[in-house]
């Protein structure tokens, strides 16, 4: 049996902050919308406790929000963030799962999916947008309490495969280089995904899928 592994932002959805290249990103109309500053959400909040405290699984994405919310002494409730984000950045790469689910009705494959998420958006993903369909489980940064490219997040990874009864190393895909190197030298088969054609950059996706 052969674990498979993707990233989610940048892979199997579009328009993440740094991905210049995977569309528009969920927060153009966020100004418009939520009368909500880009600047000031992405300087207060996304650098500031997002990327460093709640997506490790230091701080709740909720909690982090209302103390946001607070310090800018602003008029919106946290779950109006949360459900507006989740909505927004929900974008499929629908070129990426024609052959998702080929390798899903394989008998001797597994996928899943190995993300920097919080919680509530890795719930979403797997429950709201359908990913559970696909994937026999999620690997996320908030739950594992590292974030890639920490070789702390690799190794627990390999250590849930393992006690799935997973033996050979993964083949993993993922759109940031730095990730992708860290995940080699955990021993993992990566590849740096830019489009569905890097899925054949693995040997064996390339045999049993052409």
């Amino acid at each position: 049996m052969q674990a498979i592994l993707f990233d989610v932002d940048g892979v199997l959805t579009h328009g993440y902050y740094n991905h210049f290249n995977h569309g528009e990103p969920w927060d153009k109309t966020i100004e418009d919308d939520l009368k909500l500053d880009k600047q000031l959400f992405k300087d207060d909040f996304i650098f500031k406790d997002y990327v460093t405290n709640i997506i490790p699984g230091k701080l709740c994405f909720k909690e982090g929000l209302n103390q946001f919310i607070k310090r800018n002494q602003l008029d919106i409730e946290a779950d109006t963030i949360i459900d507006y984000w989740l909505s927004k950045d929900s974008a499929i790469n629908g070129a990426v799962f024609p052959y998702i689910e080929k390798l899903r009705d394989m008998d001797d494959v597994s996928l899943f999916l190995a993300t920097n998420q919080e919680h509530y958006r890795a719930a979403y993903l797997m429950n709201e947008l359908g990913f559970n369909r696909y994937f026999d489980d999620i690997f996320y940064a908030a739950d594992i309490g590292h974030a890639k490219p920490d070789e702390g997040f690799y190794k627990a990874v390999d250590k849930r495969l393992k006690e799935q009864g997973f033996e050979s190393k993964p083949i993993f895909f993922d759109d940031h280089p730095t990730i992708i190197e860290a995940a080699q030298k955990q021993g993992w088969e990566a590849h740096h995904f830019k489009d569905e054609n890097d899925l054949f950059k693995s040997p064996y996706i390339k045999a049993i899928l052409r």
